[in-house]
């Protein structure tokens, strides 16, 4: 109320502004200075285009002293700001009476022509009078015939704005004789001052219409709108009920019967009171980043039809004491006017996370702000809270517990078969050829999140873009693969480099070993730098998306990891010269090692999850240190045994840059074929 108070006063004062009569500076024309005394050869005074005069003011004219007569009474009327008539002026008897605001319609007659057309019609007509205005520079003439009798016929009323001093030495020389008068032409001009009061209203009508139509507006979209919480950062902007539908989200099968559930509890609560039953006040959703969190929340409200208040953890979290308590309350006051809807903040790990472990009287506050809305004396009715998060584990215990949270939905990594609906959803708008298989690129894409499936598509699309193609194909979408898994663009090779065969038989390592131990499929290998600074990689896909692992698919998978420095050593025949490049494998299957002793329960330690034994870890990478030495000589002497296969698959790696799986298979079973 206040800014439309603010704004109301604002559009007065335009318009009082407005309502105010433009005022028109002098224009200075320097005119010839007259005389104190004019002589006169004629009585006709009619072209004097006067309605008001201001306060007289003998400007370059000089002191104007006019004769007796009517050249008196035109002058005195002007000084006392009266107006006169066409008939008098043109019989030249002009009376102080004849100057009243009522007569000056002659004046819409005056047609303003220029200095040059004026001197071409003197060659015709007459100059009967002439009058200039020292207040703004303008001559005005009437011009006509006369007849034997004396009357004027054919009369033209001509205005010459800004004359200059050459027409009124013209003027003079030709016998015409120039009355000199000072007034305001466009303050008290009839077709200046009307239509300027019309222009005030009508800008200060508009004005007012348009405060009136926006705030309708808004009440209107209110409606079907809401704004997040108070505060400065949670402060985002009108939200609504979103148009995303369960058709849009993909990979989720084993949450859609929950996720059902909770549009028909917002559509039909009183279907779930009539027999007692509660429906959840809140549900978490957790997981890796971009599996879809946030689209299922939006889903969800879309599906019921419900509106949808979205905040960050983040937006609650500020210096001062209380404030995002504040914003907690005025967030769920707005929603409670709006129920049944949904209240979605993501990232609430930033605001909800185990007290006790600082000092922050700002978070625990709340915390305990949100937990009261949840489940408290004034707990909110008909509003189902839906928070998401990566980190399921740092959040608060009072926080998630029954009653407050009763669902905790995993939301995973898509597998094959859902990869292959959400690139069929993230395909819609996009010009693929033919030729492409998106169940190809699924089983290819293992590991990728939906935000990356996305991501893929997109910058597949960009590539085929910069080729200036009208469809995207398998080469766009390699590119595309490339980039997002490597971080970097691929580097062009001139020449064969001692680098390059060194990379040739690291990657060579590592798809023989995973060839010759595993099922999993190896899509696609090479050897073409990326700018990230990666040599070569080798695309490894997992047969089945088990999320159970056998003790030997472990060991194998820390094998593979080996398979490149394996290669090397093989390489060179000397383990003194193999290279820095198997650093982010070991990284890897370091990673490997610990959870097979300490979280598996694998190692000679028995079942036992060292991890707990925070101080204890000497004994701990002992064991790992035999376990790794144990499956590295393993898999050296793998590679050994098949040197010929892994020499082969070197050089034609060497030579082609890039291998992909019906390639390496080829080779594989050529070689195989020999030795048999």
């Amino acid at each position: 109320m206040r800014k439309q108070n603010k704004c109301l006063i604002l559009c007065l004062a335009i318009f009082t502004i407005l309502m105010q009569p433009l005022s028109v500076n002098a224009k200075d024309t320097e005119l010839p200075k007259q005389q104190e005394t004019y002589c006169t050869t004629k009585n006709i005074y009619t072209t004097t285009n006067v309605i008001t005069a201001h306060k007289y003011s003998p400007g370059i004219l000089g002191p104007v002293i006019p004769l007796n007569g009517a050249d008196a009474r035109l002058f005195a009327a002007s000084q006392r700001q009266d107006s006169v008539d066409q008939n008098s002026i043109n019989s030249g008897n002009v009376n102080e009476s004849d100057f009243n605001e009522e007569n000056t319609k002659w004046l819409e007659d005056f047609i303003i022509i220029t200095e040059d057309e004026l001197k071409e019609k003197m060659k015709t007509k007459d100059v009967l009078s002439a009058a200039a205005n020292s207040t703004s520079g303008n001559l005005y003439a009437v011009i006509g015939d006369i007849d034997k009798e004396g009357e004027k016929k054919n009369l033209e009323y001509l205005k010459v704005e800004e004359v200059s001093q050459d027409l009124i030495i013209y003027l003079k020389v030709c016998g015409v004789d120039i009355k000199a008068l000072a007034f305001d032409e466009k303050t008290t001009s009839k077709d200046n001052k009307k239509p300027n009061n019309y222009a005030g209203s009508i800008i200060f009508f508009l004005i007012i219409s348009s405060i009136f139509g926006i705030s309708y507006y808004k009440y209107r979209k209110d409606k079907k709108m809401v704004k997040v919480g108070g505060g400065d950062a949670s402060k985002k902007g009108d939200v609504e009920i979103p148009d995303v539908r369960f058709n849009d989200v993909e990979g989720i099968e084993e949450l859609k019967s929950d996720i059902t559930r909770l549009v028909d509890c917002l559509k039909n609560p009183e279907k779930y009171e009539s027999i007692g039953a509660r429906p959840p006040k809140g549900v978490i959703l957790y997981g890796p980043p971009g599996t879809g969190k946030t689209l299922i929340a939006k889903a969800i409200a879309g599906e019921a039809g419900v509106p949808f208040f979205s905040a960050a953890g983040s937006d609650f979290c500020e210096m001062y004491v209380g404030v995002g308590a504040k914003r907690v309350r005025e967030l769920y006051k707005k929603a409670r006017k709006a129920a049944p809807c949904i209240v979605f903040i993501d990232e609430i790990d930033a605001v909800a996370s185990q007290r006790g472990n600082d000092t922050n009287s700002e978070r625990d506050q709340t915390i305990n702000a949100l937990l009261a809305e949840l489940d408290g004396f004034n707990s909110s009715k008909n509003i189902i809270t839906i928070c998401a998060t990566n980190r399921l584990d740092m959040l608060d215990s009072a926080f998630k517990r029954a009653g407050r949270f009763d669902l905790k939905l995993t939301v995973g990594l898509p597998d094959k078969k859902g990869r292959t609906r959400i690139l069929e959803i993230h395909s819609r708008d996009k010009k693929l050829s033919k030729e492409i298989d998106l169940e190809v690129i699924a089983n290819k894409t293992s590991g990728f999140s939906g935000a990356e499936l996305e991501a893929l598509l997109n910058e597949s699309a960009l590539c085929a873009v910069g080729k200036n193609k009208e469809e995207i194909d398998y080469e766009d979408i390699d590119d595309a693969f490339f980039k997002i898994v490597m971080q970097g663009n691929k580097k062009k090779r001139e020449k064969i480099t001692e680098m390059n065969k060194i990379v040739a038989w690291h990657e060579a390592g590592h798809t023989l070993v995973t060839k010759l131990l595993t099922e999993d499929s190896v899509s696609s290998v090479t050897i073409i730098g990326s700018s990230s600074g990666a040599g070569g990689v080798t695309f490894r896909t997992p047969k089945d998306d088990n999320m159970l692992q056998s003790k030997k698919y472990l060991e194998d998978n820390i094998k593979i990891m080996y398979g490149g420095r394996a290669a090397e050593e093989i390489y060179f025949k000397d383990p003194n010269s193999i290279t820095t490049g198997a650093s982010q494998d070991i990284k890897q299957a370091t990673s490997i090692i610990k959870d097979y002793l300490s979280l598996y329960g694998m190692g000679d330690k028995g079942m036992i999850d060292l991890s707990q034994f925070e101080r204890e870890f000497k004994n701990v990478i002992d064991e790992a240190s035999i376990l790794s030495k144990k499956l590295y000589e393993e898999t050296v002497n793998l590679l050994k045994e098949n040197y010929s296969l892994l020499k082969t698959l070197a050089e034609t790696l060497l030579k082609e840059e890039t291998l992909d799986e019906m390639q390496i298979n080829k080779i594989i079973n050529k070689t195989y074929s020999k030795h048999n």
